[in-house]
């Protein structure tokens, strides 16, 4: 379970950098 939560956690941050990047470019 522990490693799945930080595997998610760091699916956030990847989504929300891309969501960043996303929005800076267009």
């Amino acid at each position: 379970m522990g490693i799945f939560t930080k595997k998610s956690k760091d699916l956030d941050a990847l989504q929300n950098a891309i969501e960043t990047r996303r929005t800076v470019y267009s």
